[in-house]
């Protein structure tokens, strides 16, 4: 449905706040000539967070127009609220976009079952698919794979995005999950071995700087040829590594400035990144040719 390299896209930001829609035409220009087969705009790699409610429907007019049709479109869309999520899916129907990522509720700590019923409650309201975000790191709630196996039976609910690295539970997920259920990974570091348990494929950070290489990779792990997977893999490692030493999409946003595509501007309370690890980004772009 959506393909099986998508990009959680940052979203480029001007020194006065606003979006800078000038390099956010040069990202996307990026991916419809790169092997990008999805596109995930204003999740938490995007900053959807602190993007008010003007500024995200100009943007996701913007996106809808320029990308036309040429790749999917999803939406990062959440809050900690069940009506406050229906309200801000529902101002998503007739835009154009494909589906819509939801993270899991935050803060609150509801129960599985709680959170059982705000997805359930969400899919009833909203007639976009939906595929949710399981992220405890950043929600503090991790979505057990029992829950998820509910949630796939129903027919607005067509994936899960799983940021939970381990293998015992991609294996969980890979047999519970209907047939046409999807399951991507949410960590670059770890999709190969999600992949080899039965996902479709990987929602990624790492291809807003290297797109044709994640998708290669995914779909060479995707055909079971190994050495092409395990080449990229020992090539890429040191860029994951260096585009997750401090929060996402941090580093990333100043990789980004330094090949040129954006300006280094995040959203408070995010800061740049520090000094100390300015050198280890370069390093590690410079050492993959992207400098």
């Amino acid at each position: 449905m959506f393909g099986n390299t998508m990009v959680a896209l940052v979203t480029p930001m001007l020194p006065d706040g606003n979006i800078d829609y000038l390099a956010l035409q040069r990202l996307l220009d990026l991916h419809l000539h790169a092997s990008t087969e999805g596109l995930v705009i204003l999740g938490s790699t995007g900053e959807g967070w602190a993007i008010d409610t003007i500024a995200r429907k100009q943007m996701i007019d913007t996106v809808v127009e320029y990308v036309a049709g040429r790749m999917p479109i999803i939406v990062g869309v959440g809050t900690n609220s069940t009506a406050t999520t229906i309200t801000a899916a529902k101002v998503l129907e007739g835009t154009g976009i494909d589906g819509i990522l939801t993270i899991c509720p935050y803060y609150n700590k509801p129960t599985q079952e709680g959170v059982y019923q705000h997805f359930t409650q969400l899919a009833d309201a909203v007639n976009l698919p939906i595929i949710i975000y399981n992220h405890p790191g950043r929600t503090g709630f991790d979505l057990q794979p029992s829950t998820a196996a509910r949630l796939a039976k129903h027919a607005n609910i067509v994936g899960l995005k799983e940021a939970v690295v381990d293998n015992n539970r991609f294996q969980d997920l890979a047999a519970i999950a209907a047939e046409d259920f999807l399951l991507y990974s949410g960590d670059d570091s770890s999709c190969i071995g999600f992949i080899a348990a039965g996902a479709q494929g990987v929602i990624s950070v790492a291809a807003n700087v290297v797109p044709k290489q994640m998708c290669t990779m995914v779909q060479a792990a995707l055909q079971g040829e190994r050495t092409i997977v395990q080449d990229l893999q020992q090539q890429l490692l040191p860029l994951l590594t260096a585009l997750n030493i401090e929060s996402n999409p941090i580093p990333l946003k100043w990789a980004l400035a330094q090949m040129g595509y954006i300006k280094n501007i995040l959203c408070p309370p995010l800061m740049p990144l520090t000094i100390a690890n300015e050198r280890i980004v370069k390093d590690a772009l410079h050492n993959f040719g992207l400098l």
